[in-house]
């Protein structure tokens, strides 16, 4: 409960208990009346806008949200060329969030997801690149998926597909909290020739 009279100061201040308590009925009063009539009167919103077209507005936010994060995967792919790929996964993923994810273990934050990759060798390269994705109306949150390759002295050792989760930090940059890689099965064995399983 509320002390009326503890809240007002200076020549507002009630003379008497009496007083405090006309003010509490008057204040209970005009709340009443306020609800009331509320309650009575019927409210319409108007508005000038065509509802058909916030989805489409919501697809082209989306988008441009989208083609943002699609920059910052295939940049996130680019330092990994120039940097090398423990350096951009220290950058790219999120500072504290950043989680990675593989077989049997998670590594969370970006020096530790970095740190992961130190052993990377010299002569093993990994590019990627989005082909798909999905970004939330609110253009804070997005998905990419894509194709990665991993090259050493130009012959193909192992490729696949991956899921990057991205968010909007503070400062407006897109950082990854979540990357996951699927590598493709392996080949299947050429066919026995003298027709032999397996």
């Amino acid at each position: 409960m509320i002390n009326v009279a503890a809240g007002v100061t200076g020549r507002f201040r009630p003379r008497s208990e009496g007083t405090v308590r006309r003010l509490c009925a008057f204040a209970s009063a005009a709340i009443s009346l306020g609800v009331v009539s509320a309650c009575d009167t019927e409210v319409r919103v108007t508005h000038d806008y065509d509802e058909s077209k916030i989805g489409q507005a919501q697809v082209i936010a989306s988008q441009e949200v989208l083609d943002e994060v699609f920059k910052a995967d295939q940049a996130f792919s680019d330092y990994a060329q120039i940097g090398g790929v423990a350096a951009a996964f220290a950058e790219y993923m999120d500072e504290t969030d950043g989680a990675m994810i593989s077989p049997g273990e998670v590594t969370k934050g970006a020096d530790a997801i970095g740190a992961a990759f130190s052993d990377w060798p010299a002569d093993l390269e990994m590019k990627w690149s989005p082909d798909m994705g999905h970004a939330s109306a609110f253009g804070d949150l997005a998905v990419t998926s894509g194709r990665y390759v991993r090259t050493r002295n130009g012959e193909t050792v192992g490729e696949g597909r991956y899921v990057t989760a991205w968010r909007k930090n503070a400062e407006g940059e897109w950082k990854a909290v979540m990357d996951i890689g699927n590598p493709d099965p392996p080949p299947a064995p050429p066919p026995d020739p003298e027709g032999r399983p397996g």
